[in-house]
């Protein structure tokens, strides 16, 4: 009688229960939408003491491209500033001595914030657009994993929270670093988290563009292009002479123009900008962003209980077949 009731209580764990309920019903998946809603704003909401700590304790010049106090801090963002001035004032010889290190591309990131008034204004402006992206990045990791089961939603929780609150080497650091120095991380993960979604969604073409695009710093671009090619040749049926081909014509797309100006591609090319082995602080941004991505993604395609339509229902079925064993004995 012990054993039959056992039963009937798995049974109902395993189907009908709050937490062992299908995930995919719309009554649950509702939950799950609101839960991860929750999620995403408590993160957001942390990022955004995080940034406005930065900006707020961030000394900036106001006329010039080159702060006029900036302690001893180094602002990547004024190099871009100063690189983007030179490249619309005609002087692409001085593009490359401000110390700028990525390249020339890039600068159509840059060149709009010089209409805004002031050095101060087009930096909080880069960093407040990058802030606006991470509910994008959240959005955009959601979809790409697109979790169908419990296990699957706690793996992408768990790569919200390394994306958008960067617990290495401690909570907050590499954004803070990120937003005080104006750095472009954020922007080149969305870009290739953009360029990942869309190829998943066989807009094949626009996927290699926007992964192009994000390769101002290729460090993380080819980092995130196993994902890429995982999803791009899933769709294409294992052709890779088409993507060859798009990259080749929007590398060309990209980087001839700069070389009929000034010369300036050969001038990048020759131009030692930085060690490849180095990496500042925001830039694990980006590459533990990309990982846990890739492994959440590997492992939710991978291991069979993390495909199940539940993880309860798999560990109810094994309690079911366990309890039918002890009643045919």
């Amino acid at each position: 009688m012990q054993t039959g009731s056992l039963g009937r209580f798995v049974t109902q764990f395993g189907g009908l229960s709050r937490f062992g309920g299908k995930y995919d019903s719309e009554h649950h998946f509702r939950k799950v939408r609101i839960l991860s809603f929750c999620v995403v704003a408590a993160l957001l909401l942390f990022n955004g003491t995080v940034f406005y700590n930065a900006i707020t304790s961030r000394q900036y010049g106001v006329e010039s491209a080159l702060p006029q106090s900036r302690g001893h801090y180094w602002i990547p963002f004024q190099d871009y500033y100063a690189a983007a001035r030179a490249f619309v004032n005609n002087d692409p010889g001085f593009v490359y001595q401000t110390g700028m290190r990525y390249p020339p591309f890039f600068l159509v990131f840059v060149i709009p914030l010089l209409m805004l008034p002031s050095y101060g204004q087009a930096i909080f402006a880069f960093d407040f657009e990058q802030f606006c992206l991470l509910a994008m990045i959240a959005f955009l990791i959601w979809k790409i994993i697109d979790p169908k089961n419990l296990s699957q939603g706690l793996l992408t929780f768990a790569v919200l929270g390394v994306t958008i609150a960067e617990p290495w080497p401690w909570p907050s650091l590499d954004y803070y670093l990120q937003w005080f120095q104006g750095e472009s991380k954020v922007l080149q993960l969305t870009l290739i988290l953009l360029a990942i979604y869309l190829v998943k969604n066989q807009k094949l073409s626009s996927g290699i563009f926007v992964l192009a695009l994000s390769s101002f710093d290729p460090r993380f671009t080819l980092e995130a292009l196993p994902l890429f090619l995982y999803f791009y040749l899933k769709n294409q049926n294992d052709r890779l002479k088409s993507f060859a081909v798009g990259v080749a014509l929007v590398s060309v797309m990209l980087l001839v123009p700069f070389m009929l100006y000034g010369n300036l591609l050969v001038t990048y090319l020759t131009f030692k900008q930085y060690d490849i082995l180095v990496f500042y602080p925001y830039e694990w941004i980006a590459f533990f962003s990309v990982l846990s991505l890739s492994v959440a993604v590997a492992l939710s395609k991978t291991v069979p209980i993390l495909r199940t339509k539940d993880l309860n229902v798999a560990i109810s079925s094994s309690l079911r077949s366990k309890i039918e064993g002890i009643n045919g004995t």
